[in-house]
C-alpha cells in the first residue's frame, strides 16, 4: 500500500506495523521519537507523543474487525519533508473518528480534542480497507549537528 511506501521526493519516511493491543500505544510513542531523533529532528514538535497516544489509542480501541487479519494490526508512518512532520495511523476499521463532550467524571472522550489544540492541522482518509488518521505539524526545525 503505497502509504506506507517511501516519501515523494527529499523526504523521508519510516513505518512500523504494530499488534492492535494496549502494549502498541507506548511503542507507537517510542517509534515516532526515536525515528525522528535519528534523523536530526530531536522528539519532533510539541504535543506530538500525547497525540500519538491518542490516535493511537483510538486505533487500538476501535480499530478492526475482531475476526479479520486487517483487525489485528495497525500501522504508525512518519514523514518529513522539508520543515514538516507528519505521522499517520492506519486502522482496518471504516468508522470515522467522532469528538464527543467527555463530563468531569469521564475517563475518556477527551483524545480528539486534545489533538485538535495540539495538532497544527490533523484529519483523516478513508482507505480501501480501513481509515488513515493524520497529524501535521509545520513550523518543526531541523537541528544541524
Amino acid at each position: 500500500m503505497s502509504r506506507f511506501g517511501g516519501g515523494p521526493g527529499g523526504s523521508l519516511s519510516c513505518a512500523r506495523r504494530l499488534a492492535r493491543e494496549p502494549r502498541s500505544v507506548g511503542a507507537a510513542r517510542e517509534f515516532v521519537a526515536r525515528t525522528l531523533t535519528v534523523w536530526g529532528f530531536g522528539d519532533g514538535p510539541d504535543g506530538l507523543d500525547v497525540c500519538v497516544s491518542e490516535v493511537v489509542t483510538n486505533a487500538v480501541v476501535h480499530g478492526g474487525e475482531e475476526d479479520g487479519e486487517d483487525g489485528e494490526v495497525i500501522m504508525v508512518r512518519v514523514v518529513v519533508a522539508g520543515a514538516g512532520v507528519r505521522v499517520e495511523v492506519w486502522d482496518a476499521d471504516t468508522g470515522l473518528p467522532v469528538g464527543r463532550e467527555a463530563g468531569p467524571c469521564e475517563e475518556s472522550g477527551r483524545g480528539l480534542a486534545l489533538v485538535g489544540a495540539l495538532a497544527e492541522e490533523w484529519g483523516v482518509v478513508r482507505e480501501a480497507v480501513g481509515k488513515t488518521v493524520w497529524l501535521a505539524w509545520g513550523t518543526t526545525t531541523r537541528r544541524v549537528p
